[in-house]
């Protein structure tokens, strides 16, 4: 009796199994199954080979699918660098009593030991170089150090685009964002020091997050001060931030800073950072209801002191800046309204001002 065979996911070397699906022996083809974001759903195998029309429709995988099937064959493409997917795939078809087959390409990019039914070795980035796009509008949240209001300015970010009726994805800076129903940024950014591959990683992260939950917008929290005070005070030398806004473009970028009297002339230089080291100008800046100094140029930890929202507030209106900056403060309920509704506007291409 034919086996009911499944494929996943489809590709162009894929296709030539399901215009000669005549050929099969033992095997009957039954469902050709592509991820949910790749959008393939209904469309004929002829778009991704270039073919003729075959009439052989690509669909999305899920249970349903492979609960048609008694076989699933799972190959690699290139497509599809995310190896989480196709482990993903492997565990849903054997937690139903499937058998699974996959290809001698996908063995050696998950590093099988022996046969996939044994023990798998953590999977790790190995393939071409490179990045997804991600098709998501994103709002990235950068910080100067510790005390700038970086998870509270997340928060309020969130809240108001979920008012607005957006559907609202994040990544926190912060472990706390669990209680928030939202992952922090993963471990393997602090684990690790080789940037280029956490690169890569955090993009696949991303792709995969954005496409499991389809969100309107995205909001990162980038952890970690976004460049170092000075040559004694390193603060990770924005190592983190780098690998993150490298991995992703932002839309949107701000910036959580201490507190301070600045000119017009520093909001620029921070601006220019975030242009040629972070990929997308800084327009928002958070001042924090914090300041920190050091008593010498070679002290190497920094002093801080807190302050209140009325002060802050009162010293921006006293140094005002060019209308390319927003500022505004995290902790005054007024003023990150401001800045959120700043924010949309921009988003949504309806600005009326940004200071």
């Amino acid at each position: 009796m034919a086996r009911n065979l499944a494929l996943f996911p489809m590709s162009r070397d894929m296709c030539a199994i399901a215009r000669y699906s005549d050929m099969l022996e033992g095997y009957t083809l039954s469902k050709l199954m592509t991820p949910r974001f790749m959008r393939l759903q209904g469309a004929d195998i002829s778009i991704l080979d270039g073919g003729c029309f075959a009439n052989v429709a690509i669909s999305d995988f899920n249970e349903a699918g492979v609960a048609e099937c008694d076989t699933l064959f799972i190959d690699y493409s290139d497509n599809i660098q995310e190896l989480g997917v196709y482990v993903e795939a492997m565990k849903t078809a054997e937690s139903m009593g499937k058998k699974v087959i996959i290809s001698r390409a996908l063995a050696d990019k998950l590093q099988l030991v022996m046969k996939y039914s044994e023990e798998l070795r953590q999977p790790r980035y190995s393939g071409s170089d490179k990045l997804y796009e991600i098709n998501v509008p994103i709002v990235m949240v950068f910080s100067q150090g510790e005390y700038t209001d970086q998870f509270a300015t997340e928060l309020a970010l969130g809240k108001h685009f979920k008012d607005e009726g957006y559907s609202v994805g994040q990544i926190g800076s912060r472990e706390c964002s669990s209680f928030f129903g939202f992952p922090c940024a993963p471990d393997f950014l602090f684990e690790s020091q080789d940037v280029y591959n956490n690169i890569l990683r955090f993009n696949y992260y991303v792709k995969d997050l954005t496409d499991t939950i389809q969100p309107d917008l995205l909001i990162i929290g980038a952890p970690n001060s976004m460049m170092k005070h000075n040559n004694y005070i390193l603060q990770g030398l924005g190592l983190v931030p780098y690998v993150i806004s490298n991995a992703v473009s932002s839309d949107i970028s701000i910036a959580c800073l201490h507190y301070g009297a600045f000119s017009n002339s520093f909001y620029e230089e921070v601006s220019r950072h975030g242009h040629y080291h972070l990929g997308n100008p800084i327009g928002f800046f958070g001042l924090a209801n914090t300041s920190a100094s050091t008593k010498s140029a070679e002290d190497v930890e920094l002093e801080y002191t807190n302050l209140d929202s009325a002060f802050v507030l009162k010293g921006i209106s006293k140094n005002p800046v060019s209308d390319e900056f927003h500022l505004f403060n995290t902790l005054d309920k007024e003023s990150v309204k401001n800045a959120c509704i700043a924010v949309q506007e921009v988003l949504t291409g309806n600005v009326r001002y940004m200071r």
